[in-house]
């Protein structure tokens, strides 16, 4: 049988392979992380706007920012025991880290998984020497690190990672 949900009028097939599906489904989860965060108190955190970064959120303040990618995935969340992240998108991200670190900037960088089958999320506090550690595997002709579950801690911590992020309610 097939898991479906429906986002704005359309039923999305979260079990598919289908590319517009599978597009409408990860919209699905950035629109419910965006009310996530937006409840939680953490407004400046956008969506970026450039399709081809390498990360999904970004905020900046004087010398902090936070970069957050959101992975969703279309199996259970007890399928494997491990999550796979593109090399290269770690790259990109190590990148603006240390384009920040040049400005003096710190920066957190928060890679969420979540699993609309089972409607869970997992969260990774990025620790650049983990890298080392983990496996990597060429899927589809593309590097990829196969990054243990045990590695990633549940949802409820963002807000212990993103406190310094809320922000102050502005009336306009």
């Amino acid at each position: 049988m097939t898991t479906t949900i429906n986002y704005k009028n359309k039923i999305i097939k979260i079990d598919t392979i289908d590319k517009n599906d599978r597009e409408l489904l990860g919209n699905h989860q950035q629109d419910k992380l965006e009310d996530i965060l937006i409840s939680k108190g953490f407004l400046g955190i956008k969506l970026e706007q450039n399709i081809y970064s390498n990360y999904d959120y970004y905020q900046e303040l004087k010398d902090k920012s936070v970069i957050i990618e959101l992975k969703t995935t279309t199996k259970k969340f007890d399928t494997f025991d491990t999550e796979l992240i593109n090399l290269s998108k770690i790259q990109g991200i190590y990148n603006k880290v240390l384009e920040n670190r040049k400005k003096n900037i710190k920066t957190i960088v928060l890679i969420i998984y979540s699993y609309p089958n089972s409607n869970e999320m997992i969260i990774l506090k990025v620790k650049w020497s983990n890298f080392e550690k983990f496996t990597k595997k060429l899927i589809f002709n593309k590097e990829h690190y196969l990054i243990p579950k045990k590695e990633f801690e549940q949802f409820d911590k963002i807000d212990e990672y993103l406190k310094d992020f809320k922000s102050v309610i502005e009336v306009k």
